[in-house]
């Protein structure tokens, strides 16, 4: 497997094999089962065992990946649900909720498997999509080791760029990622996110739930 994937440069293969190719692939394969569907503010998406018959592909809005207690990363719009464990065998234990009303395309998890193990290289769209997911949960890892107010800073900073809007010269955050939601996906304290949203406000940055309407 390795040495096929050396084959390609990295940025080569993540433009071939994107996720937005992959949705093209399916949308307009006749064989493939499809149903565009809404989820509100914290209604799971997939769960468990669930995980293991449904691909879902984000058109709008944004997810929380979690696992027991803990909330692992936040998928936005254009990405993939449900391939993570493509290369494996285990069932899934993560639990994806809504953030905000979600739509999604969802799809039959059979169906796109046997499509992509029909395609010469199908394999590698979940092989990319599961290296992105492992890259992503790997730098939350390391800013553990990072002092509570630094990390906290630095990790709201990334997904402020992600999933926030920018209106004007300020970055806003939506009001579904409230208090309670940062402060258990940065793992720091009340006084500390305090900090962390005061810090964040001088650099232009703002979360919709402090907004006031």
């Amino acid at each position: 497997m390795q040495g096929l994937i050396e084959l390609y440069k990295n940025e080569e293969a993540q433009k071939i094999f994107s996720e937005s190719n992959l949705l093209s692939l399916l949308v307009h394969e006749l064989s493939i089962s499809k149903e565009k569907k809404i989820y509100e503010n914290n209604e799971l998406v997939i769960q468990h065992t669930k995980s293991e018959e449904t691909v879902c592909y984000i058109i709008d809005g944004a997810v929380s990946v979690e696992h027991e207690d803990a909330i692992l990363y936040f998928m936005g719009k254009k990405r993939f649900l449900g391939l993570e464990s493509l290369l494996f065998q285990a069932p899934s234990h993560l639990r994806i909720k809504a953030r905000g009303t979600t739509e999604v395309w969802e799809f039959k998890k059979i169906e796109v498997m046997t499509l992509l193990m029909s395609l010469q290289e199908g394999w590698l769209y979940g092989y990319l999509i599961t290296q992105n997911i492992l890259n992503k949960i790997l730098g939350n890892l390391q800013f553990m080791h990072v002092p509570p107010l630094e990390r906290g800073q630095a990790m709201l900073r990334e997904l402020v760029m992600e999933l926030g809007q920018k209106q004007g010269d300020t970055y806003h955050l939506s009001k579904q990622f409230n208090y309670e939601l940062l402060t258990n996906y940065l793992q720091v304290s009340r006084p500390t996110m305090k900090k962390i949203v005061t810090a964040l406000s001088e650099e232009r940055i703002q979360l919709g739930y402090r907004k006031k309407h």
